[in-house]
């Protein structure tokens, strides 16, 4: 009987196999390469999070992820508030533990300023993540952020409330 893995070649004789033990002849075998495996830079997308209110308000399931992505990287965490007016948000950013060392906030009135900041960002290559409050995302702009983020090698969150959506 023969038994093959990827690494090895095994032959078990039948008298082997009936005293319960197993007889490996490996003369056969060639030496084991490995092989180098590069590691595929991390898929760049946009991803949505719908909230029911403002982001201040969603504090215990953004703070946490808002830290991680803070520290993970020799990049640039990006965030781009939608409203500048929302010193609530801006003010909560501020004290919620980030790097600052690793953080850029920029923010804009107007919904197409936003949206042309956000594919900027994604596109320059210099941040990891890009989040972004948006209003509104269409079809056509998530079809640009997506172009953005993979020529950028970047990951994208679109943040909306669950009335722009």
């Amino acid at each position: 009987m023969l038994y093959r893995t990827s690494t090895e070649r095994h032959i078990f004789s039948s008298s082997c196999l009936q005293k319960n033990t197993v007889c490996i002849n490996r003369t056969h075998l060639k030496k084991k390469i490995t092989p180098v495996v590069k590691k595929e830079p991390e898929r760049a997308s946009i991803n949505e999070l719908i909230l029911s209110g403002q982001p201040w308000q969603a504090e215990q399931l953004l703070t946490p992820m808002l830290n991680q992505l803070s520290n993970d990287s020799e990049r640039w965490l990006t965030v781009i508030l939608a409203d500048k007016t929302d010193q609530r948000t801006l003010q909560w950013l501020k004290t919620c533990g980030l790097d600052n060392s690793k953080v850029q906030i920029f923010s804009s009135n107007d919904v197409n300023q936003t949206l042309e900041l956000t594919q900027k960002a994604l596109a320059s290559g210099t941040s990891h993540t890009v989040i972004s409050w948006l209003r509104d995302l269409d079809k056509r702009w998530l079809s640009k952020l997506e172009n953005a983020a993979r020529n950028g090698q970047c990951q994208g969150l679109a943040i909306r409330s669950r009335q722009a959506a």
